[in-house]
């Protein structure tokens, strides 16, 4: 299956996102910090990303743009509480930055796995 990076300082997040895709069968990488996070997916490029948008130090738009800059076929969900679902809100931002996909938090474990499969199913 493919491995996925989750950029992601909550750790009961960490652990939701990690048991749903893990019973997909993904590898999962963490990262607590967008700097570690970046560091980890230019080292070693997963098949998709999966970043907070509230993250310390490097917030999840800087780290979407560091991502997207070093590998312009990066395929990246953002998640995030904090929005409003408009048009300029947080996940809009996000996929202004790079983003191919956007959840809200608390994130359904249909609809992330729905969106995992979803791109990768497609063409990088």
């Amino acid at each position: 299956m493919a491995r996925v990076l989750i950029i992601e300082d909550e750790e009961t997040d960490q652990f939701a996102y990690s048991e749903i895709l893990n019973a997909r069968g993904h590898e999962i990488v963490l990262a607590r910090t967008g700097q570690e996070g970046v560091d980890l997916f230019i080292e070693n490029p997963p098949d998709l990303a999966i970043v907070d948008i509230m993250l310390p130090g490097k917030d999840g738009f800087e780290t979407i743009q560091e991502i997207a800059m070093s590998c312009p076929d990066a395929r990246i969900i953002a998640v995030t509480a904090y929005d409003d679902r408009g048009k300029n809100g947080y996940l809009a931002l996000a996929e202004f930055y790079g983003a191919v996909e956007s959840l809200h938090k608390p994130v359904d474990p249909h609809e992330l796995q729905d969106a995992v499969e979803k791109i990768l199913a497609q063409e990088p």
